[in-house]
């Protein structure tokens, strides 16, 4: 019975280890405009040429004025390209021309 009992246990852990580890793409934030279609992103481990999406959040007011009364989602706006490494946290993201890209919105890589 105890051995039942360590081997669920280490079961358990083994899923939920590999549950954690599942969320593969990063996440990024736009630290700076440089225009309309370039971008400085805050964003870690990826290389000249990975592909990213561009996203904003798009919130309503649910009920009356108050912050708690609002519901966000996230809308998509546009891919980009990883351009060029700035150094270990930050790299030039390049957005096709009309994207309006805007400090606030974020990107996430796009899984290969």
């Amino acid at each position: 019975m105890k051995h039942q009992f360590i081997k669920m246990q280490f079961l358990t852990a083994t899923i939920s280890f590999l549950t954690a580890c599942g969320h593969s793409s990063k996440h990024g934030s736009i630290a700076m405009k440089e225009s309309d279609t370039l971008a400085h992103v805050s964003i870690h481990n990826v290389k000249i040429g990975d592909s990213v999406t561009l996203y904003e959040n798009v919130c309503t007011r649910t009920n009356g004025e108050r912050p708690a009364g609002s519901a966000c989602r996230r809308r998509e706006k546009a891919a980009g390209v990883v351009t060029k490494i700035f150094n270990e946290h930050y790299s030039l993201v390049e957005f096709p021309p009309g994207t309006k890209v805007a400090e606030g919105d974020f990107v996430e890589t796009v899984k290969k």
